[in-house]
């Protein structure tokens, strides 16, 4: 597809780089708190010697993980909620190391019934620039000062910034917005706004269905498309865009595409 340069818009019906951002950035506080029976602290530190990446495991709860320069330990800390006492003794956070690699793991209620009641809110302290995974089921994730970064979440936002090395992020539903990447990005999304700036590599977004806002990447831009209207400027390679969905697509600032294409409805 061949696209020309038109003047910059906000996607259709959709909100700036900067507005996803500032919804984002704060995770809410307490979560699941409102009803909360029962909760309690949790705390644990794991030594950050000769570890080269992190793996996190969690459950229900939001989750913020942010690099620091200097430490020499991970840091967790966190707040379990439950119905019941018996389910918020069940609700922890474990570590275990297997060669180079720090795992944390959320432990939840046994009983469906209570574990679907429970959350565990956790915020990670980690060495700057160390190489994090991470799986969640369901709470708002933000990520910051890591190095390469995979999430694999089932629901709820995800925000990321300041991350040297790759990103890759695959969500089932839930915003996405990732800024100021070294590497290259890849994201697959079910459902949810995407917002994607500042990324050194290429970037490739398959997205089942909302609005995409994608600027200033280094390399080349691949978008697979459901329906929603897409916002793309500053691009220094090439941009693809793939897909029979619906919705207005809006380009600026092509460096290596051939032609000038207005504005494509689909």
């Amino acid at each position: 597809m061949t696209f020309r340069t038109s003047a910059p818009h906000a996607v259709a019906h959709g909100r700036s780089v900067a507005a996803v951002f500032a919804a984002l950035a704060i995770l809410p506080s307490g979560a699941f708190g409102a009803t909360c029976e029962h909760s309690a602290g949790r705390t644990l530190a794991v030594s950050a010697e000769s570890v080269d990446d992190l793996r996190i495991k969690a459950g229900a709860g939001s989750l913020s993980v942010r690099g620091s320069a200097g430490l020499g330990e991970v840091s967790i800390r966190g707040t379990a909620c439950a119905p019941t006492a018996e389910a918020l003794d069940q609700a922890q956070v474990r570590s275990a190391k297997n060669g180079t690699t720090v795992i944390l793991t959320v432990e939840m209620p046994r009983a469906r019934r209570l574990a679907a009641r429970a959350s565990l809110d956790l915020e990670v302290v980690l060495p700057r620039n160390l190489p994090v995974s991470i799986e969640d089921s369901s709470g708002d994730v933000v990520v910051s000062g890591t190095g390469g970064l995979v999430v694999r979440d089932s629901s709820g936002d995800v925000s990321v910034s300041d991350v040297t090395g790759d990103v890759s992020v695959r969500d089932g539903s839930g915003s996405i917005a990732i800024k100021e990447v070294t590497g290259s990005v890849t994201v697959t999304d079910g459902s949810g706004g995407i917002a994607i700036r500042s990324v050194g590599g290429d970037v490739a977004v398959h997205d089942g269905s909302g609005d995409m806002e994608l600027l200033e990447i280094g390399g080349n831009l691949a978008v697979r498309d459901g329906s929603g209207g897409i916002d793309v400027r500053n691009v220094a390679g090439h941009f693809s865009l793939n897909g029979d969905g619906s919705g207005t697509v809006r380009a600026s600032g092509l460096g290596a595409n051939d032609g000038d294409a207005a504005p494509t409805e689909r």
